[in-house]
This record gives C-alpha cells, structure tokens and sequence, in this order.
C-alpha cells in the first residue's frame, strides 16, 4: 500500500513529537508530514492521508476513536511510556493517573489498528491489557543528520575545565539521588562543574558548582545548546521502576550522537543497549559508584575517547534515520486508506466535535448515528431552537407576545380595509 501523507495527531509540542515528526519527514518526503494538535483535528485532514495519533489521552476526545472506527478511518497510535505505570506526585503523574484519562487513553489503544513502541516490556503490558491489540516493535530514531548539521555551525565554549552535565526534564527522584554526588565531588574536586539544562531541584541549584539553563521547546535549539556547552561528562540516573523500565534510552541517544561520554544507571533501558566501558558506564545507583564513575570518565582521557566515539558510531548505525526510515515506512505502510471526504461527513464530525467539547454528549452522539442531511439538519434545528427558547427572559417573552399581537392587529386592520 502506498504512503504518501500521514496525519500526526498530537496534544503538545514535546522533545518526543517533534523526534518523531522529523523521522516521519523523512519516512513519506519532506512536507508529507503534517503534524497537528488534537484540538485541531478536522474530517476533510482525517480523510487525506495515514493517521497516527500520538501519545493522547485527553479525556475531551475519549468518543474520537468509536467514531474514526464506525466512519472508516482506520490508525496507528504512537506510545513510549507506560502511562498506566506512573508514580509520583509530578504534575505529569497526576494527569496520567486521574481516572478520566485512562480511560481515554483505553479507548485510543483498544482502537488503534496498531501500537507502535520501542520497548518489549511495554509491548508485553499492552498485550496483556488489550488482548487484542497489535502492537510494532519499531527501532526509536535520532537524527544524525541534524546534528552534523548543527556541529558544522556551533560554536563551543572555550573553558577547558571538566564539566558534567544533564539535560532534561524534571526528575525528583533522580535529582533527589544525584544531590550527595554533586556535594561530595564539589569538596573532593573543585575543579569540576556542573551544568543542568531544563530539569532541576531547588536543591541542586543552590549549589556553588551547580550552574542552571532553561531548556527549549525548539528541539533542534535544545541540542545545539546542549553540543555547544562540550561537557566532558554526561549524567542519566533513572531509578528502577516499571514506569521507567517501559522507557526508551532516550538519554543515551541524545549523549551519544552529540559525542558526550555518558554515566548511566545499570537498569532498563540503558543495560539492552550499551556495552559498558565500550559505549557508557553503566552503574549502580550508589553516591559512591558515580561518584567514581564520573571521576574516572574525567581523569581517564583515553576512557573518555573510546566512549564517546563507541556510542557515537552505536547511535549512527542503529538510530539514525538513514538507517531506521526503511523499517518504519513498511510498517506504516500497513495503516489502510481512510475513505474519501464528502461535505456531509465533514458537516457532522465538526458538529460532533462541537457538541462533545461543549460537554452535549447526547447531542453529539445523536448526530453521530445520523446518514441523512435532513436528519442532521432536524437535530440541529431543534437544537438551536430549544437554546434560543432556554436564552429567553420574561421581559424577552412579554415583548414577542405584543410584536406578535401587533402583527396579526395590522394583518387584521389591512385586510379589514380592504374589504
């Protein structure tokens, strides 16, 4: 089957969609993606290419996916973390684990024709929660491209001294468990800094050897900052858990493809892909391992270079869009066709739409199980009817009884005249 357009559906402008965006881009030709928020969504866009819908769960569209399926619209679902898993009390595990979002996210998974994800842990979760549900094992993606593209133009900073970094998002227990590193290392070795790019603790920034950069919602920005500041080291602690587990090296890729030597925890992800010594360090969450294990990366200049150039090539070869668009594109390829676009199944699904984010689900679900124009025109009209009438004040009725009275008074006074 041929792919020539895919419609990527999305609630936010994350690092993760606009990965994946550009792997797209790069699967169909670039402008043959067309990335889109949820909120947007329209039938004449769902009708005109492959649809994939990414990471959402707003529990607004919950009815989105039995309708796509009663229409025709067939799609793909694109999920690497294991929402149903989160913990914490972050404002992103608080929205995972409200109720009403579950349940969105069910229906958006139980309706795909197929999951796409990187990690078999989370694959055998969502067999084993929707029996019978497909789900793609597909290789996750970096863009090489990109960043020899940004290292042909960036320029470094020119202090020689060692420095460690880490970027991302805000991770308390990580940052709570990296606070007696980054305080022991400050006392045995002043000569090192530390550099937060995005995420950290209030801890953590008031240390004296701790300096502090907001990220960016431009991707492309994040990792031309990140490649410019030239950290010696670079940091990814994860505590075990099933919610981490279910995620993708993400940390890894980023390090590896912007040639900084990384310090990893020894837990999946990490463990099923770096060869520890050759492509990372891979460690116990103990002070005392990182604390070596940033040391030795530092002092041990000939370390540092295999382990920069091992990930750096390990990246290139094995998530690098060159290599991975080819698998994707096969199994994109299997999403069927959507039916053609009429201006009747437009005119209901913006209604539909409508009705369901204005909280009128039987008004909604009413024109949704209606074929025919007449129909929907009755439903609609009865509708604008009954909330003119329900807008009605006493004052409002009392002056259309008189309008009315005077009308039918002239009509009477005319044709009396006339006779």
């Amino acid at each position: 089957m041929s792919l020539n357009r895919i419609n990527f559906w999305i609630e936010g402008d994350i690092s993760t969609t606009r990965i994946i965006s550009r792997l797209l881009n790069d699967v169909v030709g670039e402008g043959n993606c067309h990335t889109e928020l949820l909120t947007n969504i329209d039938w004449a866009s769902l009708s005109s290419g492959s649809n994939i819908f990414c990471r959402v769960s707003d529990p607004r569209f919950r009815w989105l996916p039995a309708y796509l399926r009663k229409n025709g619209i067939t799609y793909a679902y694109y999920l690497d973390d294991n929402f149903w898993k989160i913990t914490g009390t972050s404002e992103l595990a608080r929205y995972y684990q409200s109720e009403r979002v579950v349940s969105a996210l069910d229906e958006f998974v139980r309706g795909a024709a197929f999951v796409i994800t990187h990690n078999k842990m989370l694959a055998d979760f969502i067999a084993q929660r929707f029996p019978g549900v497909k789900c793609d094992l597909l290789p996750v993606p970096f863009d090489m491209s990109l960043i020899r593209e940004i290292e042909s133009s960036t320029e470094s900073r020119s202090d020689s001294s060692p420095v460690v970094g880490y970027a991302g998002g805000f991770k308390e227990e990580e940052f709570k468990f990296l606070e007696p590193v980054v305080k022991q290392l400050g006392k045995e070795r002043p000569d090192i800094r530390f550099e937060f790019i995005g995420g950290i603790s209030d801890s953590l920034r008031a240390l004296n050897n701790v300096q502090w950069f907001p990220g960016s919602s431009d991707y492309a920005a994040f990792l031309s900052f990140k490649i410019s500041r030239k950290w010696t080291v670079g940091l990814a602690p994860l505590m075990e858990s099933e919610f981490n587990a279910s995620k993708t090296n993400n940390k890894f890729r980023e390090y590896g493809g912007c040639h900084i030597p990384g310090v990893y925890s020894n837990t999946s992800p990490y463990i099923e892909s770096i060869r520890s010594g050759e492509s990372g360090i891979l460690v116990k969450n103990t002070t005392e391992a990182w604390i070596d294990a940033i040391k030795r990366l530092i002092d041990d200049k000939g370390l540092n270079e295999k382990v920069t150039q091992g990930a750096y090539d390990f990246v290139d070869e094995n998530y690098s869009h060159e290599s991975i668009a080819p698998i994707w594109k096969v199994a994109l390829s299997k999403i069927p066709e959507s039916p053609p676009s009429t201006a009747l199944s437009r005119f209901r699904f913006s209604y539909v739409k409508r009705y369901h984010s204005h909280n009128l689900p039987l008004i909604a679900i009413a024109l949704a199980n209606s074929d025919h124009p007449v129909t929907l025109i009755k439903i609609l009209l009865k509708r604008k009817i009954t909330a003119f009438l329900s807008r009605l004040t006493i004052k409002h009725i009392v002056l259309l009884i008189a309008l009315f009275s005077l009308i039918v008074a002239n009509f009477y006074f005319i044709k009396a005249g006339a006779a």
